[in-house]
């Protein structure tokens, strides 16, 4: 019996050395898992952050070429409106000259309702011109919002990610392997000692 004890002894102190190498071999394997997930989680997160800034950079670059096409075609109805008045007050005149109607006090006043019909002209452009710059600004923070708001969810979703991949660590690190334990009778009974 004694013989068995010891050989008993000796089965169950292997597999349990067994067991410990079992697990460092799991834990082991298991942390290299978890770097392996944690880079593609990086790299993967990296990317898509890229993707989402792009997306804002781009939408930031349309509405200020958007705000820059705006200012220029402004820019350009406003030269045409001075243009037509210099061509009103030229043509008007020399209408007035050729009938002879043309006194300082005539010209003093077809200037003064040329120039108010030009001034309530650029008045309206400058208006029209306030309302694009106002809906852009208005859709531009829309656009600026939605894209923090993807962002900030980017990132909310990373974070359960790698508590995802923190758990399976955790796990890993905590799991139990247990060896079988021998039984001693029988094993001494295939021994033949009792």
């Amino acid at each position: 019996m004694v013989y068995a004890a010891l050989i008993g002894a000796g089965v169950n102190a292997f597999q349990s050395i067994r067991a410990r190498d079992e697990k460092k071999k799991l834990q082991r394997d298991g942390e290299r898992l978890v770097q392996q997930q944690l880079g593609q989680e990086s790299l993967f997160a990296s990317q898509q952050r890229q993707a989402l800034q792009a997306g804002i950079d781009a939408q930031d670059k349309g509405f200020a070429n958007a705000g820059i096409a705006t200012a220029n075609i402004g820019r350009s109805a406003k030269r045409r409106t001075l243009d037509r008045q210099v061509e009103a007050q030229s043509r008007a005149s020399q209408q007035l000259a050729s009938s002879g109607l043309l006194n300082s006090s005539v010209q003093a006043n077809l200037d003064q309702g040329i120039s108010g019909a030009t001034d309530r002209r650029l008045a309206e452009i400058d208006n029209g011109l306030a309302g694009i710059f106002s809906n852009l600004a208005v859709q531009r923070a829309g656009a600026k919002f939605q894209g923090q708001q993807a962002l900030a969810s980017f990132l909310g979703q990373r974070q359960a990610r790698r508590a995802g991949i923190a758990d399976t660590r955790f796990d890993l690190l905590n799991t139990q392997v247990d060896a079988p334990l021998v039984d001693v009778g029988g094993l001494a009974a295939s021994f033949g000692v009792t």
